[in-house]
């Protein structure tokens, strides 16, 4: 649960990959950003950003963006599953922006169709104060379903008559709200 970017694409050449995976060593290191090669038959780097999920600049052997787990995987006819996707929640507005700046200025100079979807909106919009404010309404969400799963678990202890009250106490209430 959370924020998530979503993205594919290909690079303008996929004898570009090592120029590509040295010049992003490059700005990782610039960057304090650490990082993990890859080199086998998925080729690139992992950015590993604190407290986020691996961010995968990956690439197969024709040059499309595929995350490493899937090495071995024939690419999907169905293109909603060659996304490759980073949850950036728990990491925050800053990391999720760095991201989606990293995103841009790859798609300047190596990435052709990429495709991102974000849904703070930051790749779209480019407004951090818009990002911030998704990001604090998630957070939100998210404290939201963790005091209900709390509340949920404390009722269903007390036995499946009490949990069965409860929900129909629930249920009339919102009838009622409306």
């Amino acid at each position: 649960m959370g924020i998530v970017i979503c993205y594919k694409g290909r690079l303008h050449n996929p004898n570009a990959v090592i120029s590509f995976k040295n010049e992003v060593k490059a700005f990782c290191e610039m960057n304090d950003c650490a990082f993990d090669l890859h080199s086998g038959s998925i080729k690139g780097i992992s950015l590993l950003l604190p407290d986020s999920e691996l961010f995968h600049l990956t690439f197969d052997s024709k040059g499309r963006l595929w995350p490493p787990e899937n090495q071995g995987l024939p690419y999907s006819k169905e293109p909603s599953r060659n996304y490759l996707y980073v949850r950036t929640q728990e990491a925050g507005p800053l990391i999720h922006a760095f991201i989606i700046k990293i995103l841009k200025w790859l798609s300047l100079e190596y990435l052709a169709d990429l495709e991102v979807t974000d849904e703070s909106q930051y790749w779209e919009t480019d407004d951090f104060d818009l990002l911030c404010r998704n990001f604090g309404m998630m957070d939100s969400i998210i404290g939201k379903a963790r005091s209900m799963e709390a509340a949920f678990a404390q009722i269903a202890s007390e036995g499946p008559q009490s949990l069965a009250q409860h929900m129909a106490d629930e249920l009339s209430a919102a009838l009622k709200s409306k």
